[in-house]
This record gives structure tokens, C-alpha cells and sequence, in this order.
């Protein structure tokens, strides 16, 4: 959300507590401008974070606020990233919906590569992505549910041909269609270490097979995946015979796999809107307690 919402809110003369969730960096949001604009982003911050009584951070933007020492550090909070939906009750949304089967038994058959989301043209740039597709196996097909970074995607529409499928945006009921379908899903990461789409928890709760693409040394994703067995990080470097051959054993050992719905639940129960919204009323009981006293 724009940041004067947050400017507003804190600099509001009302007898309330002011708490706020934060996912994306504002002060070192390396898509904004440095220089003079970066010190008076980081002088704005620290004033809206000293007129909250608290104010949620996902854990990899916190430590980074917190090494930039931005406002009172007491009024901040680390927070798991909090992508996974949760029924009232905190049980996962949907999982048994993409774990009841398994869609290929035979290698030779096409196998569809899934991305779904944005592509752009300077944080998230699929050329990296798309020439490893030119060298992999003629019955890989890479399928494409979104937009962005069109000047590069329709470089290699020659190229690819029928194995580059293009559906452009669609309904989030179709895209849960196309995860189904799905043999191996697809996320390629930002350049930037400070923001991180939601789309790697989205696709472990599918329990299926994903190639995790990476572009920096501490990627924030890679905290999730080291959870995740039924994954293949992959870092974006020179196309060699070794880096395809990782690619197809990966493919070959894990497309009839899938995580187990209990190991899911486990290992990212701290990533759920339950376990966020919990965190926060314990905050609140504890600012409503200091309050009376």
C-alpha cells in the first residue's frame, strides 16, 4: 500500500492503538530512488515507527529495519511471512484439494512447467528461465499464467513454439485449474533480497514438485525450500551440461512425488494467517494491559 497510509494513520490524533503490518521495505526499497530521497524515506520511517504502539515486520525486512536501526526498536515486531489461509479453526485451505493425485507416470509424455504471477523486466527477469527451457527435453513445456517482461518473453516465442504456452492473466479459479494440471511448478525470485512474492508458500501447499529459480546468494526464499523437500533450488548462472542434467534428474525423481499433507502443515504452520492473526491479539492483549495500568 502507498506509504502515506501508514504516515497517516500514525500521525492520527485519535485515543486508539496504532499497529500496523509491514511486508515490503520502505526506507531501503531498492526499487525507489537513493541519495537525498533514501535519507528522507529513512527519517519518515522512523517517525511513523515511533507514533505506532507496534508495528509487524516480516522477519527478512525486520532484520534489515533492525540493522538500519529505524525508529524504536522496541515498537517492532518479527512476523513468519504469513501467505498460507487458514479456515477459523487454523487448518490449511485446500491441500487435499492439489495432493489427491498424481498426474504423470511416463517420462516420455509432455510435462508442463508452471509459472503463475509477474515477470519484470529488472527485479524478475525470465531470461535465465526461458534459455534453460530452449536446451531441456522437446517434451518439456513451460506454461505461463500472468504478464510482464513481454520484450523478453517474446524473444523466444520462435524459439520454443508450441513448447512456450501463454495463457495470459486469468481468474484465480483457473489458475487453481492450472496448478492441478501441473507436473512441476515454477518460481523465479527477485534480484533483491529485501521483498519476496508469496508464490513459493503458494506452491508448497500444493505438496508438488517445484524448481525454485534464484538470483542472489541470500535469496529469502531459500529459508522456505530448506523446509521443503520435494524442491530444487537453482541458482541462475551459465547454462551447462551439469545444470541441465540436474534439471532432468530432478524432473525424473520427483514428478510422482508429493509432500505429505501432515509434513506441510508442520513445517509451515508459522507461515499461516492464523498463526499472524494469533500473534497480533497477543500483541494487543499486551499493549491493552499496559495501557490500564
Amino acid at each position: 500500500m502507498p506509504y502515506y497510509i501508514p504516515v497517516t494513520m500514525a500521525s492520527a490524533n485519535i485515543n486508539a492503538l496504532k499497529i500496523l503490518i509491514q511486508f515490503d521495505p520502505y526506507t531501503n526499497n531498492q526499487t525507489l530512488p537513493k541519495g537525498r530521497k533514501w535519507e528522507k524515506r529513512r527519517r519518515l520511517e522512523s517517525e511513523v515507527i515511533n507514533k505506532l504502539d507496534s508495528l509487524f515486520v516480516v522477519d527478512f525486512v525486520y532484520d534489515e529495519m533492525s540493522r538500519l536501526g529505524l525508529g524504536n526498536a522496541n515498537k517492532l515486531v518479527s512476523m513468519p511471512f504469513p501467505a498460507i489461509e487458514t479456515d477459523a479453526d487454523g487448518n490449511f485451505n485446500n491441500l487435499e484439494d492439489f495432493n489427491n493425485k498424481l498426474n504423470r507416470d511416463n517420462k516420455n509424455k509432455i510435462i508442463k512447467f508452471l509459472y503463475t504471477g509477474v515477470f519484470y523486466d529488472i527485479i524478475r527477469n525470465p531470461e535465465f528461465l526461458l534459455k534453460l527451457f530452449e536446451k531441456l527435453p522437446e517434451n518439456y513445456e513451460f506454461h505461463f499464467v500472468g504478464g510482464g517482461a513481454w520484450n523478453t518473453v517474446k524473444k523466444f516465442v520462435n524459439e520454443l513454439g508450441k513448447r512456450l504456452v501463454l495463457y495470459g492473466w486469468r481468474s484465480s479459479d483457473e489458475v487453481k485449474n492450472f496448478l492441478r494440471e501441473a507436473d512441476i511448478l515454477v518460481c523465479l525470485n527477485n534480484s533483491i533480497t529485501n521483498q519476496m512474492s508469496s508464490k513459493i508458500l503458494e506452491y508448497i501447499c500444493t505438496g508438488k514438485p517445484v524448481l525454485n529459480i534464484y538470483k542472489v546468494d541470500d535469496c529469502p526464499s531459500l529459508k522456505y525450500t530448506a523446509r521443503y523437500k520435494n524442491c530444487m533450488d537453482l541458482k541462475e548462472a551459465e547454462i551447462t551440461p551439469e545444470i541441465l542434467s540436474s534439471v532432468i534428474n530432478f524432473v525424473d525423481t520427483h514428478i510422482n512425488m508429493l509432500e505429505p499433507l501432515d509434513d506441510i502443515m508442520k513445517n509451515f504452520k508459522e507461515n499461516t494467517d492464523f498463526h499472524a492473526a494469533n500473534m497480533i491479539e497477543d500483541k494487543l492483549n499486551e499493549l491493552l494491559q499496559n495501557r490500564s495500568k
